[in-house]
């Protein structure tokens, strides 16, 4: 590929990759819209919205006046673990609960010790993002189990939780492999095939953005029954 067809292309990924970041606000606006009908965890969960808008247009302050904005990355893979994990402790009710706080105060000293040790002040902390992932997928996946064993008579498509879980699940599990290779290209100065990968995580930011405002939408709306309960009418009709 020629060198003004790859500039080309790496200035469509940096478009696309603010077009990502600014979706943010879809949700953001949509949630303080309907604040007053969200469930406390939905409400966690917009709180980490607008945490994610303030890091970001921190992160690009950072980026553009002081050419250096990792930590402000890494403050932010900290912080998740902390909103979703609440927002997760409200809805799960298996006995896992007991250990979130445990589990969230390791996962901090962890990060931290990825920070200043193993990865230091100028790179991505990969070992914490793996392990933030894996975290976040195992939640949703409870939070599924859990719904499943309710067997609870309504359409989930329609559950703002469940479309949020989904949409974490999507980017989550779908990142992780995205960022460990975005980190070997940037090592090996290969700057096409790392926008490549950042091109590929703003599509997931993208989708993720667009569940979670679905899931503040859906708030505080009559659910639709997945089974329409059989009434003595119809009942009595003949097969």
């Amino acid at each position: 590929m020629s060198t003004p067809e790859s500039a080309k292309l790496i200035q469509l990924f940096y478009a696309l990759s603010y077009l990502g970041q600014a979706s943010i606000l879809v949700p953001i606006v949509i949630g303080f819209q309907r604040r007053q009908r969200l469930a406390p965890a939905s409400r966690i969960i917009f709180y980490c919205c607008l945490m994610w808008l303030v890091m970001m247009a921190f992160g690009e302050f950072a980026r553009k006046f002081w050419h250096y904005n990792v930590v402000i990355w890494d403050a932010v893979d900290i912080l998740e673990m902390w909103f979703i994990g609440v927002a997760y402790h409200r809805v799960l009710r298996f006995r896992l609960r007991r250990h979130f706080l445990p589990l969230g105060i390791l996962y901090t000293a962890f990060a931290l010790l990825d920070i200043f040790v193993l990865h230091g002040l100028m790179r991505s902390i990969t070992y914490t993002i793996v392990l933030k992932s894996t975290l976040f997928v195992v939640l949703t996946l409870l939070y599924f189990e859990q719904i499943l064993r309710e067997l609870r008579n309504i359409r989930l498509e329609h559950d703002p939780m469940f479309v949020i879980s989904v949409a974490l699940l999507l980017y989550y599990a779908g990142t992780v492999v995205a960022i460990m290779m975005r980190g070997y290209f940037i090592d090996q100065d290969a700057i096409l095939q790392s926008q490549i990968v950042y091109a590929v995580n703003s599509v997931l930011n993208l989708v993720m953005h667009g569940l979670i405002a679905r899931g503040f939408w859906l708030a505080g709306r009559q659910p639709q029954l997945a089974v329409e309960p059989l009434t003595a009418a119809t009942a009595q009709r003949p097969a």
